[in-house]
Formats: C-alpha cells, sequence, structure tokens
C-alpha cells in the first residue's frame, strides 16, 4: 500500500467487533468474529457487529492489494524545484476507484477533498513547500490509513480487533488494533441497511498543515 505522499503505504486493518447479545444463526466465520470480540462500551447488535467487521476487513484488504495509489499527488511543473499544487486529474482518478468500491460514505470524500484544497492552496501561496523527490513540509512519513509504515505481517487485515465500539442512531464509533499499543479510531454510519466508512483518523485535515 502506498502513501499519500512519497512513503508507501501498508493497511493492514481488520477487526473484530465487541458486541453484547447472542445471535441463533451465523455462518462460521460470524461465529469466528463473535468469538473474538471484546467488551463494548455500549451495546451493539451482533449482526452489526459482524458487518462492521466485513466492512473494515474488505476496506483494508482493497487498499493492500488493489487499491493502492496516492491520494494526493501533487503538480509538478517543468524546471520548477517544488510542486506547486495537487494533479487534479489524478487526484478525481482517485477518488473515482475509492467510490466505485461502494466502500466509503460521502462524509468521507468531503473531508478528503477539503485536504485536497488546502493543499492545493497552500502549495501555490507557498504556505506548504514540497521539493521534488522530498518529504514535504506537511504531514508525516506514515500511511494516513492506518498511522504505520507498514503491516506487522502478511494480511494482518484477518487479525486486527477492535476496541470502545459504540452504536448510536445508525452511526458508529469505535478504534481498531492489531494487538500492540497503538490504536486508529474510526467512524462509519449505515445507509440504506448498509455500513460505510465516514472517518479515518489519519485523513484529519491537521494532519497536512504544517502550521496550525
Amino acid at each position: 500500500m502506498k502513501g499519500i505522499l512519497t512513503v508507501p503505504m501498508f493497511a493492514a486493518s481488520v477487526f473484530l467487533i465487541s458486541s453484547c447479545g447472542n445471535q441463533a444463526s451465523v455462518n462460521k466465520d460470524d461465529k469466528t468474529i463473535l468469538a473474538e470480540e471484546h467488551t463494548s462500551a455500549a451495546p451493539a447488535n451482533n449482526q452489526d457487529s459482524i458487518d462492521l467487521t466485513k466492512l473494515v476487513r474488505a476496506v483494508y484488504k482493497w487498499e493492500d492489494t488493489e487499491g493502492q495509489g496516492n491520494d494526493f499527488d501533487p503538480k509538478e511543473v517543468e524546471g520548477d524545484s517544488l510542486y506547486r499544487g495537487i494533479d487534479w486529474e489524478a487526484y478525481n482518478k482517485r477518488v473515482k476507484k475509492l467510490k466505485a468500491t461502494n466502500y466509503f460514505d460521502q462524509r468521507f470524500f468531503d473531508g478528503h477533498k477539503q485536504i485536497a484544497q488546502y493543499l492545493d492552496t497552500a502549495l501555490k501561496s507557498g504556505r506548504e513547500e514540497w521539493p521534488k523527490d522530498e518529504i514535504p513540509s506537511f504531514g508525516y512519513d506514515q500511511s494516513p490509513w492506518c498511522n504505520c509504515q507498514d503491516a506487522p505481517y502478511e494480511n494482518a487485515w484477518d487479525s486486527i480487533t477492535v476496541t470502545n465500539l459504540k452504536i448510536d442512531n445508525g452511526q458508529a464509533d469505535f478504534s481498531w488494533t492489531w494487538g500492540n499499543t497503538s490504536s486508529y479510531k474510526t467512524k462509519a454510519v449505515k445507509e440504506n441497511g448498509a455500513w460505510k466508512i465516514s472517518y479515518l483518523e489519519g485523513f484529519k485535515p491537521e494532519n497536512f498543515r504544517s502550521k496550525p
């Protein structure tokens, strides 16, 4: 998985969701998910837990195997040592690829574009600088998809767990971890009976500013 800047993104992200209660009929994979759940901070329907787990596994498997690419490619100007804005053609192709998965809510794309628009303006004005073939003044050298540089092991999306799961009025709030001390905040919303990712911690706008 490639990074949004110049660093490879290796998103290893799968999790098992906390839940209270039992479900009478689930398949073998669903039973495994339920058996490994952690205690939730608020009651969550088992089926929602299962569906969210499958969604996040699918998101990170896709990003690691099919969706590899940069989220905010810069625009190159011949003869200039600095990048001057965002390559909007490349950006639009990336967004189209993300939307085709049907994994993300419009709120995710709104925040994603907000970052692109800020970087475009900031790079053109000189507020932020991105020398060619160097690290830019903003961001950090980790993948925003997982706040990591590499997956801990192959196919790590199969073993991520979820903590602090809360579901309220069709909105899910939780963190995932793959067993170490770090955690990654995520949100999802339910639309027409299906869960979609609405927020990923690594894509907070402030992560892409070198100054307050």
